[in-house]
């Protein structure tokens, strides 16, 4: 599958492409990280600890340089097809979902809905 990854790409449409892409839907309702939480099976959990810290930080922004390790851990998971996608999420009772796809890192902080994603230098100082 390809996606316009371009400057000028809408990051909205982009976004849902990548969760319309990586999260496998059992029934027509289902909606990545917010209804379903399924991946294709080339995604595969990551557990080097340098990029699950990337990712907790990008995830948790300023929180995670202050939360429960363990909590944080807890309610994170994070994703790679091995190629070029980065899939990562924590569900909290609201969840915030991101894609990495060729150094191009993009966050949704609201799971259920569809127009909230944006370029993760947009969100933290530390991206």
């Amino acid at each position: 599958m390809s996606f316009n990854i371009s400057s000028t790409a809408n990051l909205n449409v982009l976004g849902e492409a990548l969760r319309d892409y990586a999260f496998i839907k059992h029934n027509e309702h289902d909606y990545g990280c917010y209804s379903t939480f399924d991946l294709l099976p080339e995604f595969v959990s990551v557990s080097d600890v340098a990029q699950r810290e990337k990712y907790l930080k990008l995830l948790h922004g300023k929180k995670a340089l202050k939360c429960d390790r363990d909590w944080c851990e807890s309610v994170t998971e994070i994703f790679s097809d091995g190629d070029s996608i980065t899939v990562a999420w924590y569900w909290d009772g609201d969840g915030t979902l991101l894609f990495e796809i060729d150094s191009k890192i993009i966050i949704n902080d609201d799971c259920k809905k569809d127009n909230r994603w944006k370029d993760a230098k947009d969100f933290y100082h530390f991206v």
